[in-house]
């Protein structure tokens, strides 16, 4: 892990960052699972400086980790709105599929079907107080791995899609919004590094580009 978050400035830091603004400190917190990971191998020439969970810790960014499906379940389920989960699925089809495109880039149909057949069988649309806006990140965390090889030139490397890793059963997303991180992390089990999205109901992410001017408009009229 290259990136991590720092209890004391509560921010969050490169690990060129860390050595550079905290001092001889060498526990932060990982911005995915919230447990401490401690520097490692920083004054060694044979390994790459970095950042490591405990052992035995449960972070979806240690490879050995990643089960997929996990979180897959509810805890009821509403026949009710599982019929009208499915006609919005069957309606906005393209546009679920282009926002799932928007996070795992070269998505390919047959993955997208895949991806559709996954979450009919583990029942998804019957969750009960399941809303259109989970639905393509759903989708995304019911395929075990997006390989390189399925992809085209702008997929550089195996990835899956993970949430909050404190959850038991998907619907305490929208049960516990306040408690459950509204997150999405991408992961790529080769280097341990992730990206993060914020689970949104536009089919439009905010694009990486635009992330520093909307972090200075909200810190202006903030």
């Amino acid at each position: 892990m290259y990136r991590v978050f720092d209890p004391f400035s509560r921010k969050p830091y490169t690990i060129d960052e860390w050595i550079k603004n905290c001092g001889n400190r060498r526990v932060g917190e990982c911005l995915v699972c919230g447990e401490e990971v401690s520097l490692k191998a920083d004054r060694s020439e044979l390994r790459t400086t970095h950042f490591a969970h405990a052992a035995g810790s449960a972070c979806p960014t240690i490879r050995d980790n990643h089960k997929p499906f996990q979180h897959l379940q509810s805890s009821e389920i509403d026949l009710e709105n599982a019929t009208k989960i499915k006609q919005y699925v069957v309606d906005q089809a393209f546009q679920i599929y282009e926002k799932c495109k928007l996070f795992a880039e070269d998505l390919n149909l047959r993955e997208f079907r895949e991806m559709i057949s996954c979450a009919d069988e583990f029942g998804v649309w019957k969750y009960k107080g399941l809303t259109t806006v989970y639905i393509p990140y759903i989708l995304l965390t019911c395929r075990e791995m997006f390989l390189k090889k399925d992809g085209g030139k702008n997929r550089t490397a195996d990835f899956f899609f993970a949430f909050d890793p404190n959850l038991s059963s998907v619907d305490e997303l929208w049960i516990f919004p306040e408690k459950k991180k509204q997150r999405i992390w991408k992961i790529y089990p080769g280097n341990g590094e992730f990206v993060e999205y914020p689970v949104t109901a536009s089919f439009e992410p905010i694009p990486n580009w635009f992330e520093y001017t909307l972090t200075f408009v909200k810190e202006k009229l903030g």
